[in-house]
C-alpha cells in the first residue's frame, strides 16, 4: 500500500481535519476523493428525526466516498465526519483512477478492499438485525475488529 501511496502524492495534496469536522455533507458534489493517511471517519445519515444513523466507520488506506469515485452517484450518499483527527490526501478522482489502472497489484488492492468491505458490511447488518442487544455489541465489536 505504500507503494500506491508513493504513486498518489504527486497527483495529490495533503490535507489535515480537525476531530468533528465534516469532509463531505450528504448531498454534496465532490471535488476530489479521498484516501486517509491516518485517523477515523464516520459516515453517517440524518433521519427525519433529526438523529444520526451511522452506516460505517473509515481508517487508514480506505478511500472515499467510493459511490462517487466509482461513477454510482454524482454526490455523496452521507455525511463524512472525523472521529479523530485525520490527514487525508486530495485526489482529483481521474488522477486516482489512472494510478489504480497503472499496475495490476494495484487492481488487486482494490478487489481486497471492496472484499473486505463487503464482508465488514454483511457483518454490520448482522449486528443491526440482531434482537438482544447483547447480540447486537458482539457482532458490532467483530464489525470493528474486522474493520
Amino acid at each position: 500500500m505504500d507503494e500506491f501511496i508513493t504513486e498518489l502524492a504527486p497527483v495529490a495534496s495533503k490535507k489535515v481535519f480537525k476531530k468533528h469536522s465534516i469532509l463531505l455533507y450528504q448531498g454534496e458534489a465532490p471535488r476530489t476523493a479521498f484516501v486517509i493517511l491516518s485517523g477515523a471517519l464516520k459516515v453517517y445519515s440524518i433521519n427525519t428525526a433529526g438523529e444520526e444513523q451511522v452506516v460505517n466507520f473509515h481508517t487508514q488506506y480506505d478511500m472515499l466516498p467510493t459511490s462517487w469515485i466509482f461513477k454510482r452517484s454524482s454526490t455523496t450518499l452521507y455525511y463524512y465526519e472525523a472521529l479523530t483527527d485525520c490527514e487525508v490526501l486530495a485526489v482529483p478522482r481521474n488522477e486516482l483512477m489512472q494510478v489504480i489502472s497503472k499496475k495490476p497489484e494495484y487492481m488487486h488492492l482494490m478487489m481486497d478492499y471492496f472484499a473486505s468491505n463487503y464482508v465488514g458490511m454483511l457483518v454490520r447488518v448482522t449486528a443491526l438485525e440482531q434482537s438482544r442487544a447483547r447480540e447486537k455489541i458482539m457482532f458490532t465489536l467483530y464489525y470493528l475488529m474486522f474493520r
